[in-house]
């Protein structure tokens, strides 16, 4: 599955609650499994006005200035640890990589 849209955000690290995290990042917005069900990420996506539906959410997008938002954001962590969740679009599977921050 290829991406086809891109969209602009104005943070790309967010504050978390989980213990194994203090921010985290996803680089796209919406997945390509098209499960039968709804998850939880597209009915809070929805909720909070960044997807219309559950079509729009199957056709996922690219954050487009995921580079420059964590250029900047970044260096302003110290001693911190950051979730980063990788959307493998052509494999359907996910996987997520911790790196801390010094």
């Amino acid at each position: 599955m290829k991406c086809s849209r891109s969209i602009i955000r104005r943070s790309m690290l967010y504050k978390t609650k989980v213990e194994y995290g203090d921010y985290t990042m996803n680089h796209v917005e919406g997945c390509s499994h098209g499960c039968k069900y709804p998850c939880y990420a597209m009915m809070m996506a929805k909720r909070f006005g960044k997807v219309k539906s559950y079509e729009d959410w199957c056709k996922p997008a690219l954050v487009a200035n995921t580079l420059e938002l964590l250029d900047a954001e970044i260096p302003r962590l110290k001693k911190r640890s950051i979730m980063f969740n990788f959307a493998l679009l052509q494999t359907h599977s996910c996987m997520a990589m911790m790196m801390f921050v010094r």
